[in-house]
């Protein structure tokens, strides 16, 4: 009894531990066993969609006309048979990874097979894992693996099968920075930053508008142009799309330059706190997806994350202090008290810097006072 009460209290223990989380997509050939099971639960998942939906039409409350009642039963077919995904969830206590050396013709190779309980007994089924997920997924190999989470067998538009997969690792501890690294969005930049540290007044001022050389922001704003101007006639989903595509694609990859600059550095990430999750109309790239993105990035990789007051990050001199309006005009930033000059944005992540600098050090170096 009291052997399994210690095991009861080391499993809670696990459970306690805070866990940054991956997910991983993997193409999968599914066994004929779990492919019967799949197609079950298919059919089951689409009766319980079609009841679901008579249940809302027959609804009183719900007002809907005529037309949208007339051929109901062929309307739900068309809609579930254009329906992208039919996840089907399995717990990590009913899966598991394993890998396996192949011998073929030419050379060894190594396959990755997820087992999965089925009635019949364990499917096995094989995935394919691209290489940049395989030092990942080596980590979660064997039965009662803890870093392994839910998998998911979905089916895409196209027919093809995915395993998604969620990854589940002990999130590492931040280090002691040595300064913080300042980040501004700006309306006509992605982002700018730059460090203030113990030993370096402001340095490594970075404008994060290339991504490989490519310039994201005209891209992002030809595509703005190419949307509003389709917008008349109806043709604006594959717009939409390449516009939403594009501007995630950019929200990822300037976090990730953030994050490996503060960690090249060995300084924290340092972001204005706002309380809005909408993207404002004139921001090149959402502001708040940039900051959830910073954010998981830098709990993933053990960076010090801080959010500082964002009032007057913009009209507040980073050299004398002074807090004026009429120190900024447009893109410019002029202080009338001290003539300090520079760059708006690049002024916005000094001050974003100094601020953190003082929360987490307790005063600002007197060099630039």
């Amino acid at each position: 009894m009291q052997k399994l009460k210690e095991e009861i209290v080391e499993e809670e223990e696990k459970e306690d531990i805070e866990r940054v989380h991956y997910a991983v997509t993997c193409p999968i050939h599914l066994s004929r066993e779990l492919m019967q099971e799949y197609n079950e639960f298919k059919k089951e998942l689409t009766k319980k969609v079609a009841e679901k939906v008579r249940k809302i039409i027959k609804r009183k409350d719900i007002r809907i006309f005529a037309q949208q009642k007339w051929q109901v039963s062929q309307k739900i077919e068309r809609y579930l048979k254009r329906l992208p995904y039919h996840p089907m969830p399995f717990h990590r206590q009913s899966c598991w990874l394993e890998k396996k050396v192949v011998q073929t013709r030419k050379k060894e190779e190594e396959i990755y097979i997820l087992h999965i309980k089925t009635k019949e007994g364990d499917s096995l089924n094989e995935i394919f894992v691209p290489r940049k997920w395989r030092s990942l997924i080596d980590q979660a190999l064997g039965e009662n693996n803890d870093n392994l989470g839910q998998v998911e067998v979905v089916e895409r538009p196209d027919g093809t099968l995915r395993a998604h997969i969620t990854l589940r690792f002990p999130m590492p501890e931040p280090y002691d920075p040595i300064g913080w690294l300042g980040v501004d969005t700006g309306w006509n930049k992605l982002a700018v930053t730059i460090i203030y540290s113990k030993d370096r007044d402001f340095f490594a001022p970075t404008i994060h508008n290339k991504v490989h050389g490519v310039d994201y922001k005209a891209k992002i704003k030809y595509l703005r142009y190419l949307y509003k101007k389709h917008q008349r006639s109806g043709n604006i989903e594959k717009f939409r799309n390449r516009l939403q595509n594009t501007t995630k694609y950019a929200v990822g990859s300037v976090a990730k330059e953030i994050v490996s600059k503060a960690k090249r550095h060995r300084v924290g990430v340092a972001m204005e706190n706002l309380n809005f999750q909408s993207v404002t109309k004139g921001f090149v790239i959402p502001r708040y997806k940039l900051l959830v993105a910073v954010k998981t990035l830098c709990e993933r990789e053990g960076v010090p994350f801080k959010l500082v007051n964002a009032k007057n990050t913009s009209v507040t001199c980073p050299k004398c202090g002074y807090i004026s309006e009429k120190n900024r005009e447009k893109e410019r930033f002029k202080c009338i008290a001290c003539g300090y000059e520079a760059d708006a944005d690049v002024v916005g992540a000094m001050n974003v810097a100094q601020r953190a600098f003082k929360q987490f050090f307790g005063e600002v170096k007197k060099e630039n006072e």
